[in-house]
């Protein structure tokens, strides 16, 4: 004869709760992802809590995003909250053996889907204005498919090039159906970046930072200490010459300007870059590094690299004083990663007619920033 199991009852009290807000919902559902089928209401309560409970810390659930969010609520509170999400729909419960554990229902899974998603796209911004080059993804492997697919959605509605480095190092680990929507993306963000040029518009760059001349030479410094080795000092004109002449008299190496831009006489009138002043011959066996004093799209960068190479290089290093997240290719040295608009010393202030004044392009995107932090 088979044994009856003796389940542990559930009596749900949601305490006279009638509403709980969007935000408070999706916190919940987020706190139980880690539980799912493994644990039941009152650990779910705990995390919410942000409680010390040695089993909750044994199982590593205080890193949960949401741990700690009700920490101003009693755990009957809290459990009323849960209740209410069971109650409503968003939550149900399944018993594994006699235990009653936590599980999605559609309607729950359908919103913490889209929660983590978008999460996950957050990470990915954090891993690109950092100065890692090589990403570990593994943790995106064996995931939900519909999550990684609305992932891979989202990535597509930024249209921006800037997540292609992740999305190969994405593509080098997973399954062939994801692999073939990854390269679908990445196809996509290359057409849109084609036809919607970044570089010049403001509109992306969050806040504005300000480089003194000190900490110019602090991140030059850090440049040089990272360019030990090289042979020759490739400095692209105008701007990057700043970086390039100190880093060239750091280390006591040759510096060669070349000039290649968009621009004449500051204003911008070329589509893509324009050479000016070429690499010149004399660099066939050398370790050479370009360097510009900051890199957006990383466009200039890489096609100086490759003229260099043309010209002979052993090894070009592509490096810059700051970059943009999501620039790309990015530069192989970076001393400082940055979605700011930078004001560099030498660019604040230019002489017109007479007179010391702001210098208008940058003038325009302050006023850019300004409207944008009105309005966000």
């Amino acid at each position: 004869m088979s044994r009856t199991v003796q389940r542990v009852p559930v009596q749900l009290d949601a305490q006279g709760i009638r509403q709980l807000t969007p935000m408070e919902i999706a916190a919940i559902l987020r706190g139980a992802d880690e539980i799912i089928m493994t644990g039941g209401r009152n650990l779910l309560t705990k995390i919410l809590k942000g409680s010390r409970d040695q089993k909750l810390l044994s199982h590593g659930l205080e890193q949960s995003p949401v741990y700690g969010y009700y920490q101003q609520l009693t755990l009957d509170e809290i459990q009323a909250r849960v209740d209410w999400m069971i109650l409503h729909g968003y939550l149900a419960i399944e018993y594994s053996d006699r235990l009653p554990m936590l599980c999605y229902t559609p309607k729950g899974w359908e919103i913490e889907r889209e929660t983590y998603a978008r999460e996950l796209l957050a990470g990915f911004d954090k891993t690109l204005a950092s100065e890692q080059t090589e990403w570990d993804m593994t943790y995106l492997k064996d995931r939900d498919r519909g999550m990684i697919l609305r992932l891979l959605d989202l990535v597509e509605a930024t249209g921006n090039p800037k997540y292609i480095p992740v999305l190969h190092a994405w593509a080098g680990i997973d399954y062939k159906k994801v692999r073939q929507r990854i390269e679908e993306v990445v196809q996509k963000l290359l057409e849109h970046a084609a036809a919607n040029p970044q570089s010049y518009d403001y509109r992306q760059r969050q806040g504005v930072e300000e480089i003194s001349w000190e900490q110019f030479a602090q991140l030059a410094a850090t440049l040089a200490e990272k360019l030990t080795g090289v042979e020759t000092i490739i400095g692209i004109a105008r701007a990057g010459l700043f970086p390039a002449t100190a880093v060239a008299c750091a280390l006591r190496r040759e510096l060669v300007p070349v000039r290649i831009t968009r621009r004449h006489n500051d204003e911008v009138i070329h589509a893509q870059p324009v050479w000016k002043a070429d690499v010149p011959d004399g660099l066939s066996g050398q370790v050479v590094a370009v360097v510009d004093e900051m890199a957006d799209t990383g466009e200039t960068l890489a096609l100086v690299a490759q003229r260099a190479k043309e010209k002979g290089a052993k090894q070009v290093i592509t490096a810059s004083l700051c970059a943009h997240s999501w620039a790309n290719p990015r530069p192989d040295v970076v001393a400082r990663v940055t979605d700011a608009l930078v004001l560099f010393p030498w660019d604040r202030q230019v002489y017109v007619d007479g007179h010391w004044r702001p210098h208008p392009e940058l003038a325009q995107a302050l006023a850019v920033q300004e409207g944008i932090s009105e309005n966000s």
